[in-house]
């Protein structure tokens, strides 16, 4: 096979311990190095030439963009496709992770080039399973459970996806988390055949989530995934790889009993998002009801109103976003107004129909029925929180059409400032209730704007996984 061996070197000591490693490697190959240091490509270009089981060494210097991924794309993905086997590592270093991470990069290096024998397996797994396309070391065991996520970099890839006719599900996702990986250049061809060049990528100023380069981290795994690959991890303690099911997750291991009633204990409100008390999310509660109100203006005889309006709609909302400069959205009455002006639609009221259809189809996920009559059994002060264009009185109504009992708070964000999806909302929030962010535990199914938002705002908070994930509370 013939064999590439990317590195990207930003640390001067740990290029010099993968480059010990490479030494020991048991097999020939094609080294292709990137930095955005001229003393570092001094120094790695000295140690390539007392080395003797590879090739050819390249490097180049560029800009600190991208991290390890920006430099190999715009520099080498035409190169690179010309070989059977590929392997990306980089001088990894957790800064801003603290201790729990120090030995992140150390244990994908050493479990993915570390020893000979490594290589050897590695080598053998691709030459007799023509279907892997992605080898790489289980996740490191102290990351968080959403590691495995698209988090903020899922708008990114999708867009991305398009220009290349592909499709990619939102949500947990699997990929070499930390970047670094074994592949076939076939399996990540669309990434290696983009035109890439370094604007893409943002200057370096230590983002933990949200850019070009977390997405393509991420892409990795999805378009060999897309492809029609296998994925196998590395696992140290049995030395072996195994064949991954790219449709199992960790879940948050928070989601249990006893951690439920922990976090409750040490709370004194309880806050909910209220579509996740249901089986359905925002998007389909919309969607469903946005189809009836098309079918009632068919059957109105209104030109063809019917699908154009759900598109209409959807952007309009969207759009008062942007109007309110991300502090909050336009309420539906608002939006149908707007609506019924542009299309000529004499009444209004038809359009707010909507809000009615959507809260039909919500059925409560008895999980959350359960965690919800717990909170209030328990005395504590219930808020709950939805990102729509509806008003509070619909969001009591839905609480009880439930079964659940009145909550004490309810927040929309066509009624107060701010977003869910970009945690805005929880500012007002606290000013509005008195609370503080320990006096709080949340839940829901958003990963992003229900688990990692609010933990990052210093918010307690469980995530709830999927109904067919977990049926039921551990």
């Amino acid at each position: 096979m013939k064999i590439a061996v990317v590195i990207h070197c930003h640390y001067l000591d740990i290029a010099e311990k993968i480059f010990c490693r490479l030494s020991l490697a048991p097999f020939e190959f094609d080294i292709f190095v990137t930095t955005s240091d001229d003393e570092i490509a001094e120094t790695i270009a000295s140690k390539a030439d007392t080395m003797g089981n590879f090739g050819s060494c390249q490097i180049v210097v560029g800009p600190n963009r991208g991290r390890n991924f920006a430099q190999f794309l715009v520099e080498f993905r035409d190169e690179l496709r010309k070989y059977d086997l590929m392997c990306h590592i980089h001088t990894k270093k957790s800064l801003i992770r603290g201790d729990l991470f120090a030995g992140w990069g150390e244990y994908l290096i050493e479990n993915s080039i570390g020893t000979p024998a490594l290589w050897r397996s590695t080598i053998d797994l691709f030459k007799r399973n023509p279907n892997c396309g992605l080898a790489y070391p289980q996740t490191y065991a102290p990351l968080p459970f959403w590691s495995e996520h698209w988090l903020g970099n899922y708008a990114i890839a999708q867009e991305w996806g398009q220009s290349h006719g592909l499709r990619f599900s939102p949500g947990f996702v699997r990929y070499p988390v930390g970047g670094m990986f074994w592949v076939r250049p076939i399996a990540i061809d669309q990434l290696l055949d983009h035109d890439w060049s370094y604007s893409l990528f943002p200057s370096e100023y230590a983002q933990p989530d949200g850019t070009m380069h977390h997405a393509v981290e991420r892409l990795i795994g999805a378009i060999t995934t897309s492809n029609g690959f296998q994925h196998y991890n590395y696992n140290p303690s049995r030395q072996i790889y195994e064949k991954v099911d790219v449709r199992e997750f960790r879940y948050d291991p928070n989601f249990s009993t006893h951690y439920i009633s922990e976090y409750m204990s040490v709370s004194r409100c309880v806050s909910f998002d209220l579509f996740s008390l249901t089986h359905k999310t925002k998007k389909e509660a919309e969607r469903l009801a946005l189809e009836k109100i098309s079918k009632n203006l068919l059957r109105s005889r209104i030109g063809g109103v019917g699908s154009l309006y759900v598109a209409r709609r959807e952007l309009t909302e969207l759009q008062s976003r942007f109007d309110h400069r991300h502090a909050g959205n336009a309420s539906l009455q608002e939006i149908a107004a707007q609506l019924a002006s542009e299309f000529g639609i004499d009444d209004p009221l038809a359009l707010e129909q909507e809000a009615d259809f959507a809260a039909d189809c919500l059925e409560l996920d008895t999980r959350m029925g359960q965690i919800y009559k717990s909170a209030a059994a328990a005395g504590k002060k219930i808020i709950v929180v939805a990102e729509c264009p509806y008003d509070q009185i619909w969001m009591d109504h839905v609480i009880i059409k439930l079964g659940l009992s009145k909550a004490d708070y309810c927040f929309t964000t066509s009624q107060i400032q701010g977003l869910c999806v970009d945690g805005s909302i929880w500012a007002g929030i606290l000013r509005q209730t008195g609370f503080a962010v320990e006096d709080m535990v949340h839940f829901g199914k958003d990963i992003y704007s229900d688990y990692l938002l609010p933990y990052r705002k210093k918010i307690k908070a469980i995530h709830v996984p999927p109904y067919s994930v977990a049926p039921n509370i551990i």
